[in-house]
């Protein structure tokens, strides 16, 4: 058995954003989605397991999206390609 120490010289700090809330849902989601897309070329939806919220980025926070809204997958697939 070996014995490894790791030394660590680092300040861990929380990110923090502040973002936008968006309430639309369904085709006004879509909609917003598309009409910003071009000046969030590189940022994914993802959804933040603590919240329950999708975030676009570190920009929006779509408070309303859920899996079930009818354009969940639409909405997806716009943003994340």
């Amino acid at each position: 058995m070996q014995k490894t120490t790791v030394f660590l010289n680092s300040d861990f700090h929380t990110k923090q954003h502040t973002f936008t809330e968006v309430i639309y849902t369904g085709q006004n989601l879509y909609d917003f989605c598309l009409v910003n897309l071009s000046d969030m070329p590189n940022e994914l939806l993802i959804l933040d397991e603590i919240t329950g919220i999708w975030e676009w980025g570190s920009t929006y926070a779509f408070v309303n999206l859920t899996t079930s809204d009818v354009m969940f997958e639409s909405i997806l697939s716009l943003i994340n390609g």
